[in-house]
């Protein structure tokens, strides 16, 4: 949908099941994906989005700071945010 919709790349700000969607599906859509998160995440998370194709970008101490982060990527890139 957000490929069929002219964004230039997807966005997510989890370490969870959401961003390894976002980065499976992008890979598959052959977009890019950026991942952001907070500080606070695991390494052992970040590989496993970079494994999939994500470009990890740690941003802020809390998820909610991350996600505003995240938001403000969607804009700058004509994104869309998962």
């Amino acid at each position: 949908e957000a490929a069929a919709a002219g964004a230039k790349c997807i966005v997510s700000s989890s370490g969870g099941n959401a961003g390894l969607a976002a980065a499976f599906a992008a890979r598959d859509f052959k977009l890019p994906c950026t991942v952001v998160l907070p500080t606070t995440t695991p390494e052992s998370v970040q590989q496993h989005l970079a494994f999939y194709g994500a470009d990890v970008m740690v941003y802020g101490s809390v998820w909610d700071e991350a996600d505003r982060k995240a938001r403000e990527v969607v804009e700058e890139r004509q994104g869309a945010y998962v």
